[in-house]
């Protein structure tokens, strides 16, 4: 069994703004579980990092 799973997403560039997107790669369903994975918490503020939303 693999730590992470993401094989339902596909990340690629978004035209209309700067970043990337996550898109389904598959009809998603409300129950279906769409990505597992690692969660970790980070002792930070999000207001001292523009790079952290919180």
């Amino acid at each position: 069994m693999s730590i992470v799973n993401c094989s339902n997403v596909y990340v690629k560039d978004v035209d209309d703004v700067k970043g990337l997107g996550v898109f389904a790669k598959v009809n998603i369903s409300c129950g279906d579980i769409v990505e597992m994975g690692v969660a970790r918490r980070v002792e930070t503020d999000g207001n001292n990092n523009h790079l952290l939303f919180t």
